[in-house]
C-alpha cells in the first residue's frame, strides 16, 4: 500500500510541476523575460527528475511481485538429484578432490 501512496504523490507532484511550468514558459515568453524562461526549463528537469523517480517505484514494485512468485517456480525443482548436488563438499565445487 505504501507504493501506492508514494505513486500518487509522485504522479500529483509531476502534473502540478508541469503545470507549472507551462504557465512559467508562457508567462516567460510574453514577458519577454529570459530569466522565467530559464526557469521553466529548470523547473522541467525537475518534472522529469519526479517522473525518473516514479518510474523507479514502479519497477521496484513489479520487482517486488516477481520476487514473491520465486518460491512457488523453486517448489517444482524440488528432486533427490537437485538436493543430492546442492550438498556437495566445497572442494567438489571446482573438480577438486
Amino acid at each position: 500500500m505504501y507504493e501506492v501512496q508514494v505513486s500518487r504523490k509522485l504522479l500529483i507532484a509531476s502534473i502540478a510541476t508541469f503545470i507549472f511550468v507551462l504557465l512559467e514558459l508562457a508567462a516567460g515568453l510574453f514577458a519577454n523575460s529570459l530569466s522565467l524562461i530559464g526557469d521553466a526549463f529548470h523547473n522541467f528537469t525537475d518534472t522529469l527528475a519526479l517522473l525518473l523517480a516514479l518510474f523507479a517505484v514502479r519497477l521496484e514494485r513489479a520487482h517486488a511481485k516477481r520476487v514473491s512468485e520465486v518460491p512457488a517456480k523453486l517448489e517444482t525443482l524440488d528432486c533427490p538429484r537437485v538436493r543430492a548436488s546442492s550438498r556437495r563438499p566445497v572442494g567438489d565445487l571446482h573438480g577438486e578432490q
